[in-house]
C-alpha cells in the first residue's frame, strides 16, 4: 500500500460534505485529524470524545484569531483509518474508540462507540475503513 494514511482519510461518498469550520483559539490540527468541538470550535479530538462530526482536511496552526480549517462532515462518509495495533477480520463489524485524533482502538471494548469497522485493509501498517458511527445528540 504505497499511500499510507495518517489519521483519518475521506475515500468515499464525500461529495458535498466540505466546509470551512472556526478552529479553537491557539489551537493546532494536522491533516486528518478527527474533530470535536469546544464552546463552538474546532479543535482536535481526544479518547474520550464520542462525536465526532468532522475530519480536518488540511492542517494549520490558529493563530490566536479562530481561523477557518477546511474540513469534511463525517455523516455517511467512508474513511481509511489508522488503528493502535494489529486488526483483524474478527473485528470487522464491530465499534470501537478513539485513542487519540488520529488512531482507532480496535481492540478495546467500545464504550464510546466512535468508529465503525468495515473492512480490514492493510495488517502490516494498520489500516482499516469504516465510518464514524452517526451522533444521535448534538
Amino acid at each position: 500500500m504505497a499511500d499510507i494514511p495518517v489519521g483519518f482519510r475521506p475515500i468515499n461518498y464525500d461529495s458535498g460534505q466540505v466546509k470551512s469550520m472556526l478552529m479553537n483559539t491557539s489551537v493546532t490540527v494536522t491533516k486528518g485529524d478527527a474533530l470535536a468541538f469546544t464552546s463552538g470550535y474546532v479543535r482536535r479530538a481526544i479518547n474520550t470524545d464520542t462525536k465526532i462530526k468532522y475530519v480536518a482536511l488540511e492542517g494549520k496552526t490558529d493563530d490566536g484569531t479562530n481561523e477557518g480549517l477546511l474540513c469534511v462532515r463525517t455523516d455517511g462518509v467512508e474513511f481509511l483509518a489508522t488503528t493502535d495495533s494489529t486488526p483483524a477480520q474478527s473485528q470487522v463489524g464491530s465499534v470501537a474508540d478513539l485513542v487519540d485524533h488520529n488512531t482507532v482502538d480496535e481492540n478495546a471494548a467500545s464504550t464510546d462507540y466512535v468508529f465503525e469497522i468495515t473492512e480490514v485493509v492493510d495488517t502490516t501498517n494498520n489500516i482499516i475503513k469504516g465510518y464514524f458511527h452517526p451522533t444521535i445528540s448534538a
